[in-house]
């Protein structure tokens, strides 16, 4: 089916037998026709059997049910993938560069050698992908910008590459585009019985480009000569906007219903068996409509525990990659500044699943906080070079002492004991909101109350976390004397976990008996009344002392 477009005066479109054909001098842009077996012979036994053998369906399934899920699959075989020729491209979308007037682009670059021994995987791809009208040749004159091609390793420690084209130049131009909230997407995934994992196969690759774009996402290949993408590259500042919106646009009354996305990665939770079948066939007809492709391989269904979005979600919460935690746990002692912030970014990526992670990392953190930059003397702000520059000059051989080894070490020991958050519940039980504050930094988790089996089998009511929260004190709030350090801790908390707790029942827990003596209390200044009012907005229904022994979570490593 022809893509819509516009005709300028250096473009002709006309149409081939339903295949868009665009002529632009001496040059055509051929978005070719699909022969693949996903349009000649879906249904083909051995194609079925291929995609039944690449989805991992749930061990813990009757026969019945996994025979059901079988039925299901064999019936939408036309929606999955095997091969990047059987990735259709959708019709009723595309992405358009949105380029200045006058922008310069460079024709020419400083393309990184790629080795002997890459070369035949190199070529391997771009032949895979020209016959999948992936990419095209075309002559230097079409071209209006140039991008270098680089191979990485798909996944550390592996050999398997990918291909990176760094678009700097085109991206200049385009602007980034918000994922959204990942804690939050994945909660919705958590905390029930089954969820099912589904990714596109080469998704970037089914939006194709507006024909007034193509010139400018061109690379060259030593001995084969220049190419331009006809499809929506990996690496373009504005391709995630396009594909997320083009997700969104495809499954729009889906999303937080039936299932919750992050970027390509589709998930949908359920606890009864057939509305979970009902919901992955509604996806499935949906994906038929919309022309859009599944992997087989990435596909698990009805799995108990699966890895979404980074962490993995389960009956019992989200729990985190031990594959991530691995790369934190080997990471060496750092030598410098940079290498340290290089730990610390690691780090963070769990910090909503450490107790006190603000606390715990401050002697790491306070070896980066005087860093000194001198602005270059034609310019006032401090370049980004310059300042990373001087955290590679910063050694901190000097620096590092057993509180720094401490902290280094502990942070690694907290991340393999695999802590566990429980999804929040809306059914009008509670929150509870303990919190705490010191001269070093405010520690704080939210937590509800959920029923579990103990050891005899009965089922008793128990508190779990389901958010941590914590930061570090500034300079100003390190000289609050103690009082003012736990209202402005309190304030933070309910700030942070403002997501969680809006318009449902709130306990605060605090381990500071004048904080909630001054909460209940009518007089008080001005300036703490307007931290009391913005405290006292929310659906608080009760303020408990709870003195540093019972509050560990929030109090104990406080101490360290």
């Amino acid at each position: 089916m022809a893509l819509s477009t516009t005709a300028e005066d250096e473009h002709e479109t006309t149409t081939i037998n339903a295949i868009e054909v665009v002529q632009a001098g001496d040059f055509t842009i051929d978005r070719g026709e699909n022969t693949s077996p996903r349009v000649k012979e879906p249904f083909a036994e051995t194609r079925v059997d291929e995609i039944l053998q690449k989805i991992d369906i749930g061990p813990d399934l009757t026969s019945e049910q996994r025979e059901r899920v079988r039925d299901l699959i064999c019936e939408y075989a036309d929606v999955f993938a095997l091969s990047l020729s059987e990735v259709f491209f959708v019709d009723w979308y595309k992405h358009k560069l949105n380029i200045k007037l006058d922008t310069k682009f460079p024709t020419r670059i400083n393309q990184r050698p790629i080795m002997e021994a890459q070369k035949t995987w190199f070529n391997d791809i771009l032949d895979e992908m020209e016959k999948a009208h992936v990419i095209q040749k075309v002559p230097g004159t079409f071209i209006k910008s140039l991008s270098s091609t680089n191979l990485a390793p798909k996944e550390a420690g592996k050999t398997e590459l990918t291909r990176v084209e760094i678009l700097r130049s085109v991206n200049a131009s385009v602007p980034p585009f918000p994922a959204g909230d990942l804690k939050a997407k994945q909660e919705f995934a958590a905390g029930h019985r089954w969820a099912s994992i589904i990714d596109f196969a080469a998704g970037y690759y089914a939006v194709p480009l507006d024909d007034d774009s193509v010139p400018y996402v061109a690379f060259d290949v030593e001995g084969r000569g220049y190419y331009v993408y006809l499809r929506m590259p990996f690496g373009l500042t504005g391709a995630l906007a396009t594909f997320c919106e083009m997700v969104s646009i495809a499954l729009d009354d889906m999303i937080g219903r039936e299932l919750v996305n992050w970027i390509d990665d589709i998930c949908l939770p359920g606890d009864e068996f057939d509305k979970k079948i009902a919901n992955l066939r509604k996806l499935f007809e949906r994906c038929r409509s919309k022309k859009l492709s599944l992997a087989p391989s990435k596909t698990k269904l009805l799995q108990t525990d699966v890895l979404f979005a980074g962490a993995m979600v389960g009956p019992h919460g989200i729990r985190l990659n031990l594959d991530k935690v691995g790369a934190v746990v080997d990471w060496p002692r750092p030598e410098t500044a940079q290498q340290l912030l290089g730990f610390l970014g690691l780090i963070n990526y769990f910090r909503h699943l450490i107790a006190n992670y603000a606390r715990i990392a401050a002697p790491l953190t306070d070896l980066t906080r005087d860093i000194k930059v001198e602005a270059p003397s034609s310019n006032w702000r401090v370049q980004k070079g310059a300042y990373k520059r001087a955290l590679s000059a910063a050694l901190l051989k000097d620096k590092w002492g057993p509180a720094q080894q401490k902290a280094f070490v502990t942070l690694k020991c907290l991340l393999s004991e695999e802590p566990l958050l429980r999804p929040p519940q809306y059914d009008g039980r509670p929150f509870r909101v303990t919190t705490d504050g010191c001269m070093t930094g405010f520690a704080d988790f939210l937590s509800q109350p959920f029923t579990s089996p103990d050891s005899a089998g009965k089922d008793v009511m128990r508190w779990h976390s389901v958010s941590y929260c914590s930061k570090r004190t500034s300079r100003s709030e390190e000289k609050y004397e103690p009082f003012l350090l736990e209202f402005a801790a309190l304030k933070y908390s309910l700030d942070e976990f403002v997501p969680y707790i809006y318009g449902s029942p709130v306990e605060i827990a605090t381990d500071c008996k004048a904080l909630r003596d001054c909460l209940v209390q009518e007089t008080m200044s001005i300036h703490h009344s307007r931290w009391k009012e913005m405290i006292l907005a929310h659906n608080i229904i009760s303020i408990r002392h709870r003195p540093g022994v019972d509050n560990p979570v929030a109090d104990g490593l406080s101490r360290m």
